[in-house]
C-alpha cells in the first residue's frame, strides 16, 4: 500500500545572496532526506532553528521543488504542474508568521476566503466558519477588523482559515509562538480532533516536544537531515538526542530520567502523565517514596529568593509625588486604538499606573488581546496615550520640546516580528545602524555591533547576508542584536523568544540576565510562556482586558491558580506536574485533575 506522503532522497539548497556584485552562494536546507506519513496519521517534525524543518514543510505544501530527490503526494510529484490545483487543496499549511496568509480585511472574510475558492455552497461555507469560530475562541472576534488584532489573535485566525477548508492534510509550522497557554491547548486539542474525529493527517512541526508528545509519530531533525524516528517513548527515551533534559524533553519525561537515575524501577510502559498516576494507584507502597523523592527535587530547585520588593500602594505610583523620580513611570494610562467611521471600540489598556526602576527585570504576561503589546508601545513614546502621563527619569515625555528620538535610544524597542524592524542590505549594517544614528564614530560602531552580533549567537557566516534571507529564529535574533548594539538603560522585548529552539532561548535569557545585572539594564519582557517568566522575571504583571489584574514576584503570582486560569493563563509546565503530584490521591487520577483548590507553588 503506497504511503499518503513519501519523500525520497530530498535534497534542496538555497542561494544566498550577499550583494548585488558577487554570485550568489548555496546552501545546503536538505540533504538526501526521507520519511514518509500515512494517512490519517499525527507525524511530528522536531528539530533546532536552521534544521530544515521549515524548508520540509515548502516542500511538502508544492511551495518549494526539489532540487534532487522527489516529494510524492498520494503518489503524485509535487513537481508536476498539472496537478498543483489539486495539491492545494489536498496539503494546506499554518505558517509561522500569521500576517503571511490573511487575505482578508475582518476575521469572518478571511475564513471564508479559503472555502469560497473551493467553490462551496453558502450553507456549507457557513457551517465551516460557525464550526471554527467555535473550535477556536473566535465568536467574539468575528467581524473585527483584521488590523486590530494582537498577534496572537491573528495566528488563531490564520489556524481558522485553514481549518475552514477541511484538507486532506494540514502542515502546523510552529502555529503556536505567539498565542497565550489557552490558545495554545486550543489549537493542539483542534489539531487532536481533526486527526481523531475527521482523519486529517496532521504534520506538526514544533521545537517544542511538550506540544507533541501524543504523536503518533516522531522525526526528529538536524542540519537537514533525520537524526531519530519513531514513536514518541523510543524518541524521548534516546539519551544521545537529548543530553540536555531539562531543556529539551516534556516535563514527564525529565521526570521519568530523574526517578531512573535515582534507581526507581519503572515498568517500560509508564510514557505519559497517566500512566505514571496509575501506576502510582496501583503501587502504593512505591508512591510514597517516589512522591518523596520528587518533592525532594524541587527543594533543590528555588525560586525567587532574590526578588525585588514590588510596590504595594498604588497611590504613590506617579513622578510628581516621588521624591526619587528615577526610572519609568507609567501614570492612569488609558488608551484605545481608532477606527475610521465608527465609534471608538473598547479600550486597549484602561488606567494603569506602573513603575519600572532602573535595573529591574520585569515580565507581563496575558492571554491575547488582553493589551500587552500596547502597553509596551506607550513606555517609549511610540503611542500616545489618550489619558495619563509617562514619565523618564521624572520628565514628562509628551511635554514640548522632549526629545522621543533620545528617548528612544535610552528604552529600546524589540517588535514582536522582527522583520518589522529588519530593513539593510547586510546583517551587519542593520545591527549597526541604530549606534550610527546616535552619531558614533564609525570603528565604535562596529565594535557594538560585533559585540552584540556574537552575543545572540549569530552565526559570523550569516552577517554580510541580507537580513530578510535569514529563518525565523534567526531573524528574531538579528532584531535583538541590533537593540542590545544601542546599550539602552531599558530594553523592551515583545516575545523575543517565540520561534527559538531550546538552545536559543536559553542563550537570549543568558544574555539578558547578563545585561540585568552587568550593566544594570532594566529589562521588560512580554511573554506567553510562564516557564520563561517564573524562571526568569524579579517581578510579574498579569494583565486582563487592559487592566493589571497582579503585581507581585513570581511566587506570589503563581501560587494564584485560579485567577490565573480566569485571565487565560496557567502554572508553568513543571508546576502543574507537581501541583498534580502534591495533590495526588488514588482517586484524583481520573481525568488528570489534583485533589484540593489552591496550589500553585509549593
Amino acid at each position: 500500500m503506497k504511503h499518503f506522503i513519501e519523500v525520497k532522497n530530498l535534497i534542496y539548497k538555497y542561494k544566498l545572496f550577499r550583494d548585488s556584485k558577487s554570485e550568489p552562494e548555496e546552501r545546503l536546507a536538505l540533504d538526501r532526506l526521507s520519511l514518509s506519513v500515512d494517512k490519517g496519521d499525527f507525524v511530528a517534525i522536531l528539530g533546532p532553528n536552521g534544521s530544515g524543518k521549515s524548508t520540509l514543510a515548502r516542500q511538502l505544501s508544492g511551495l518549494l521543488f526539489p532540487a534532487e530527490g522527489v516529494v510524492l503526494i498520494k503518489g503524485g510529484s509535487t513537481a508536476d504542474q498539472t496537478a498543483y490545483a489539486d495539491l492545494r487543496s489536498t496539503v494546506t499549511m499554518v505558517f509561522q508568521n500569521p500576517d503571511n496568509q490573511i487575505i482578508g480585511t475582518t476575521v469572518e472574510e478571511d475564513l471564508a476566503f479559503g472555502p469560497e475558492n473551493m467553490a462551496c455552497q453558502p450553507l456549507e461555507m457557513e457551517r465551516r466558519i460557525e464550526a471554527v469560530l467555535e473550535t477556536m475562541g473566535l465568536r467574539a472576534w468575528r467581524f473585527k477588523k483584521i488590523s486590530e488584532l494582537s498577534g496572537g489573535q491573528k495566528q488563531k485566525t490564520a489556524i481558522a482559515g485553514v481549518l475552514a477548508m477541511e484538507p486532506d492534510c494540514i502542515i502546523f509550522d510552529e502555529p503556536t509562538a505567539m498565542i497565550d497557554p489557552a490558545g495554545r491547548d486550543e489549537v493542539i486539542r483542534a489539531a487532536k480532533r481533526l486527526n481523531r474525529v475527521k482523519g486529517i493527517t496532521i504534520i506538526y512541526i514544533s521545537h517544542d516536544p511538550e506540544e507533541v508528545k501524543e504523536a503518533d509519530y516522531i522525526y526528529l531533525m538536524d542540519q537537514g537531515r533525520i537524526r531519530a524516528e519513531g514513536k514518541a517513548e523510543e524518541v524521548f527515551a534516546r539519551t544521545d538526542c537529548f543530553d540536555e533534559p531539562d531543556q529539551q524533553l516534556p516535563c514527564f519525561w525529565q521526570m521519568r530520567r530523574k526517578l531512573l537515575e535515582q534507581g526507581v524501577s519503572l515498568p517500560a510502559d509508564i510514557i505519559s502523565e497517566e500512566t505514571f498516576f496509575a501506576w502510582m494507584a496501583e503501587e502504593s507502597d512505591q508512591a510514597l517514596s517516589v512522591k518523596m523523592l520528587l518533592e525532594k527535587e524541587r527543594k533543590r530547585q528555588p525560586v525567587g529568593q532574590d526578588r525585588v520588593p514590588v510596590e504595594k500602594d498604588p497611590e504613590r505610583l506617579s513622578a510628581r509625588k516621588d521624591r526619587n523620580p528615577a526610572g519609568l513611570w507609567l501614570d492612569h494610562l488609558s488608551y484605545t486604538y481608532p477606527r475610521l467611521g465608527a465609534d471608538k471600540g473598547p479600550a486597549a489598556i484602561r488606567d494603569i499606573s506602573l513603575r519600572v526602576r532602573p535595573g529591574e527585570y520585569l515580565a507581563i504576561v496575558g492571554r491575547s488581546g488582553s493589551g500587552k503589546t500596547t502597553l509596551l508601545k506607550q513606555m517609549n513614546g511610540l503611542v500616545r496615550p489618550d489619558q495619563g502621563e509617562v514619565y523618564f527619569h521624572g520628565d514628562q515625555i509628551w511635554e514640548d520640546g522632549y526629545c522621543r528620538r533620545r528617548l528612544r535610544q535610552k528604552v529600546a524597542y524589540c517588535f514582536q516580528y522582527p522583520e518589522n524592524q529588519l530593513f539593510e542590505e547586510s546583517v551587519f549594517k542593520d545591527v549597526s545602524f541604530g549606534p550610527v544614528n546616535m552619531g558614533l564614530e564609525r570603528e565604535t560602531c562596529d565594535k557594538r555591533a560585533s559585540e552584540a552580533l556574537e552575543a545572540v549567537g549569530l552565526d559570523r557566516s550569516l552577517w554580510q547576508n541580507s537580513p530578510l534571507t535569514l529563518s525565523g529564529g534567526q531573524k528574531r535574533r538579528a532584531a535583538l542584536a541590533g537593540v542590545i548594539a544601542m546599550e539602552p538603560e531599558y530594553l523592551i522585548l515583545d516575545e523575543p523568544t517565540a520561534g527559538l529552539d531550546w538552545a536559543g532561548k536559553k542563550r537570549i535569557f543568558e544574555l539578558l540576565r547578563r545585561l540585568n545585572r552587568e550593566k544594570n539594564m532594566a529589562i521588560i519582557l512580554v511573554t506567553h510562556h510562564m516557564e520563561d517568566a517564573a524562571a526568569q522575571a524579579d517581578r510579574i504583571l498579569v494583565m486582563e482586558e487592559g487592566r493589571i489584574i497582579m503585581d507581585d514576584v513570581p511566587d506570589q503570582v503563581f501560587r494564584q491558580k485560579e485567577v490565573l486560569k480566569k485571565a487565560g493563563l496557567d502554572l508553568p509546565r513543571m508546576d502543574r506536574f507537581y501541583d498534580r503530584l502534591f495533590n495526588f490521591n488514588s482517586e484524583s487520577i481520573n481525568g488528570g485533575e489534583p485533589g484540593p483548590e489552591g496550589g500553585g507553588r509549593p
